[in-house]
């Protein structure tokens, strides 16, 4: 029996969905989930439009490109997203001074024992199933942070053996967005997309994904909903390349 294909997606506020990617803007052939797709967020399985203030995330396009690409196969995908959150508050060893000594973050719980009790409670690595992929979108406040910028290739190469080891999955693939938010606000950005793409090079199956050309809101922080579009499929693609149906 062929196993189940499951993928964690994770981050910050562009893996949420800003106020401007809204699920009654997509177009229709979008707004269907596929049938063979289970989706869960915040413990509970859910569809999209569900999700709180009807925002979406790129899980939706992920989501129907890969039904398209795997029609026979069950796709569970898992998402946790906080917005404003730094890579030290999804580390293992969560440390609260740590995390607001680097980034000025006050976030109140360990986003990855979060996450692995969310995991717990899906059951979706079940059965024998096993992750084929962590998507992962963050990096946007460690960007406001030249010395968090600084240490963001050891903190994302960590938690990204870390992950591998937690869920027993070895060979599952890691693909980032590269971040782009103004340099105006994000002094370190260039620092840490360099370490986005230096990652690639020292972590197996693991790519990133360039981000540069898609739609975003006013603030040109966040994407819009075409940009999320546009992300949940530039996702897709790089899952295709490493699992061909």
């Amino acid at each position: 029996m062929l196993q189940d294909l499951v993928f964690i997606l994770i981050g910050q506020s562009n893996m949420v969905g800003w106020t401007e990617s809204l699920f009654g803007q997509l177009p229709d052939w979008l707004k269907i989930k596929p049938i063979q797709v289970e989706f869960h967020q915040h413990g509970r399985k859910m569809e999209f439009h569900q999700q709180p203030g009807g925002r979406i995330g790129p899980e939706v396009a992920f989501a129907k490109y890969l039904a398209a690409w795997y029609p026979g196969r069950k796709i569970r995908i898992l998402k946790l997203a906080v917005g404003g959150t730094s890579i030290y508050d999804w580390a293992r060893l969560w440390n609260p001074r740590l995390s607001f000594r680097m980034t000025e973050s006050t976030i109140q719980t360990s986003l990855y024992a979060l996450l692995k009790r969310q995991i717990e409670v899906s059951q979706i690595l079940t059965q024998g199933n096993t992750v084929q992929a962590f998507i992962w979108m963050q990096g946007e406040r460690d960007a406001r942070y030249p010395l968090a910028a600084d240490a963001y290739l050891g903190n994302l190469k960590a938690f990204i053996t870390d992950l591998r080891r937690e869920y027993a999955s070895p060979q599952a693939a890691f693909i980032l967005g590269r971040i782009n938010p103004p340099k105006a606000q994000h002094p370190a950005v260039d620092v840490l997309r360099k370490a986005q793409e230096v990652v690639t090079t020292q972590m197996p199956r693991t790519v990133w994904v360039n981000t540069d050309a898609l739609s975003k809101a006013a603030d040109q922080i966040h994407y819009n909903t075409l940009g999320s579009v546009g992300l949940g499929r530039h996702f897709a693609y790089e899952v295709r390349r490493f699992y061909r149906p």
